[in-house]
């Protein structure tokens, strides 16, 4: 009897997964119904230099790249059971691998390549916690067991979201269709991944330090087991009481490793000349130091070690936060033990604190202060937004604010101005004049226009990195200088008892803001990552390149991938105009989900699926046309009906400016919408709310489609 019913039931759930692939026409990625069987015969197909994404035998490709209402599904999905493996396309490094919180995806994976001298990304997406294999830095090769198929982010069931992408997506790079790139592994050979071989590499270099050394005393002793978590494959030499030339004994002349770090030097005075004999001894290796703390000599010990030039990690900054975990002053508890070796494994990772290429040592320039040097990129953020974003932590760490206070004021510096320093066009509601300061006038919010800026809005009389009110906060010429802002911050925050706060709610606690503590929750995790990445810049620069770090004007030298739309020479600089103000309203809305039927004038909602708040396409350009227009222009939530709109105007395409709408679709067949944000290196961009698994944002003009600009006007 039990056969008999599993096998009604096995045809009723055949019919309806062909059901569900034949007739699901929605916009969250379309796959199979929910399985949750084995992993299949976990098989990889390679052709060449190509590997099937996953198991063909266990799986099947579902919704395909290409147009859906409202936008594009701009990739694959490969339906399967969950657990299904899934394969490297190609041989690559990681440059993404995270199990949770990524937008849209839940966990996802994404490789870099090199394919005939081109740069090509393969994205791996829906993973589930513990899903993934690999780390941010590994190299792995074609067929390489990276990740097992989940239903984590907007998903309707376990499958693989699989994408390629030519050049770099942080930087706009144009998603095409993966099917082509597909069919070059489909008729390939099974079992030619050797995947079991590659998962025990990954995680023997799964840091980014290679095959490392760790020589140590008591504290890596009893670190141990943290330290071999934290650094998979790593070779832990400690034992107590081991003074340095000790621990020079314990570096074999044949061994051959790529990081040794020198965890040492709480058992006596160490200087330079016993760096440079561990250099010596090591050869090609890269040198990672520590600072220490506990001890009598703690002081002239970590100053010998920043003064090193070699790489470091700063072991005593983190003991000095929490000195409860030091259970004898010296030596760290459980729970101190297991930050003792995350902080070693991010220096290892990360080439160390003042990284160099091979541990040799750095001619570090000093008293520059351009925010030039932070090179655009990291997390998609452009390098004038990375100055600013080093210049608030640097800040924070000068005037003594613990690590979570810095993360509240980035991420509040996130939401409120994407990092970018605003102007003020001056233009004053009745509502909002009400909620001002009562000598506040037009003329006083226009002179923030004579200042270095990078962008301009009107809202509530604010101004500045954090969007501080004038008379409020301070004059003009104070807050138009990020880092008088950054200060005002960290002082309003110490009012707030903050440390049982989430980022969200102790941020809104000193802004006020009425839009709640969502918006700044949001920008917790870059927050996180940009302090992290900060760490020690305090100490680092003088009070004179700390404030040299706010002072370039966009263009001087940064990296401008995402960058705002003054940052080249053929795009108009900032202005009062409409189009300015459709721009600087539609930036603040950076980093929302894609939720179908999300948004309105008064800013993300949870769409038409109860979920998340975010936008789609429609819903960020209303919001943003509803903000520059102080509310007299409220655009329907729907792409073709706005192209019928009366405040849009039809122009030709060469005569497009910042500003105005771009319809994408032929009359009456418009499908997708985004505001044009002028020209970067050459490219037009603009900013959209592009398609489930992708964070609102500035992305390249996309053109293959009939396209179509309109003007608005009030």
């Amino acid at each position: 009897m039990k056969k008999a019913i599993g096998i009604a039931v096995a045809i009723v759930l055949f019919l309806v997964l062909i059901i569900v692939v034949v007739l699901d026409g929605g916009n969250e990625d379309e796959v199979c119904a929910e399985d949750e069987g084995g992993s299949g015969s976990g098989d990889v197909v390679v052709d060449g230099d190509f590997a099937y994404p996953s198991d063909k035998e266990a799986t099947q490709e579902t919704s395909p790249y290409g147009p859906r209402e409202g936008g594009m599904h701009l990739g694959q999905d490969i339906a399967g059971p969950r657990g299904t493996p899934i394969y490297a396309f190609a041989d690559g490094r990681v440059i993404q691998a995270q199990d949770s919180g990524v937008q849209g995806f839940g966990g996802w994976v994404v490789v870099e390549h090199d394919i005939d001298g081109k740069k090509i990304q393969t994205v791996y997406g829906h993973e589930e916690p513990g899903q993934v294999k690999v780390k941010t830095g590994d190299k792995v090769t074609k067929g390489q067991h990276i990740a097992d198929m989940g239903s984590a982010g907007q998903s309707s069931g376990p499958h693989l979201h699989f994408e390629v992408v030519e050049g770099d997506r942080a930087a706009g790079g144009e998603r095409v269709d993966p099917k082509p790139w597909l069919e070059k592994a489909e008729e390939g050979k099974k079992g030619g991944g050797d995947s079991d071989k590659k998962d025990k590499d990954s995680k023997k270099n799964s840091d980014g330090g290679g095959k490392v050394l760790v020589v140590g005393d008591s504290i890596s002793n009893g670190a141990r087991s943290q330290i071999e978590s934290a650094i998979p494959g790593a070779e832990v030499r400690a034992k107590d009481s081991k003074q340095y030339a000790a621990g020079m004994q314990e570096i074999d002349d044949g061994d051959q490793f790529d990081t040794v770090v020198m965890a040492l030097g709480t058992n006596g005075e160490v200087g330079q000349d016993q760096f440079d004999a561990a250099k010596d001894k090591i050869g090609d290796a890269n040198l990672v130091l520590m600072t220490i703390a506990g001890v009598p000599h703690a002081d002239s010990f970590n100053s010998s070690v920043k003064k090193s030039g070699y790489d470091y990690f700063d072991w005593a900054a983190e003991a000095n936060k929490d000195p409860g975990m030091l259970v004898d002053g010296v030596h760290p508890g459980p729970s101190g033990s297991k930050i003792f070796a995350d902080t070693m494994a991010q220096a290892v990772g990360s080439g160390g604190k003042e990284s160099s290429d091979s541990g040799s040592k750095k001619s570090k320039s000093k008293g520059s202060g351009q925010p030039a040097d932070e090179k655009g990129g990291f997390e998609g953020l452009s390098g004038r937004q990375l100055a600013l974003a080093k210049q608030i932590v640097a800040i924070g760490e000068s005037m003594h604010v613990d690590e979570k206070g810095r993360q509240i004021a980035v991420a509040t510096a996130k939401h409120e101005s994407q990092l970018q320093v605003y102007a003020n066009d001056g233009v004053i509601t009745p509502a909002e004049q009400e909620g001002m300061a009562d000598d506040v006038t037009s003329e006083k919010l226009k002179k923030s226009l004579d200042f270095p800026h990078d962008a301009v809005s009107s809202d509530h009389g604010s101004v500045g990195t954090f969007q501080q009110q004038v008379g409020i906060w301070g004059e003009v010429e104070e807050l138009m200088n990020p880092a008088v802002q950054a200060k005002n911050f960290y002082e309003h925050l110490e009012d707030v008892d903050y440390q049982g706060l989430d980022v969200g709610v102790a941020a809104n606690t000193v802004q006020g803001n009425s839009t709640g503590t969502g918006v700044y929750q949001q920008e917790a995790e870059i927050a996180t990552k940009l302090v992290d990445k900060y760490r020690g810049s305090g100490k680092d620069l003088s009070e004179e390149e700390i404030e040299a770090l706010g002072e370039a004007n966009v263009g001087d030298g940064c990296d401008t991938e995402a960058g705002n739309v003054d940052s080249s020479d053929d795009s108009p600089a900032p202005s009062g105009e409409l189009g300015e103000r459709i721009v600087a309203a539609a930036r603040k809305e950076f980093g929302y989900p894609y939720v179908w039927g999300g948004g309105d004038e008064n800013g993300p909602t949870k769409g038409q699926d109860g979920g998340e708040e975010g936008y789609d396409c429609s819903g960020l350009v209303l919001r943003a046309v509803a903000v520059a227009t102080k509310g007299k222009v409220k655009l329907p939530h729907q792409t073709q009906a706005q192209a019928k709109d009366e405040h849009l105007k039809k122009v030709d395409w060469e005569d497009k400016k910042p500003g105005d709408i771009i319809l994408i679709g032929g009359d009456g067949a418009e499908h997708h919408v985004a505001i044009y944000s002028g020209k970067k290196d050459g490219k037009d961009k603009w900013i959209e709310a592009q398609t489930y698994g992708v964070d609102s944002g500035e992305y390249d003009v996309r053109t293959d489609e009939p396209h179509q600009a309109y003007r608005v006007s009030e």
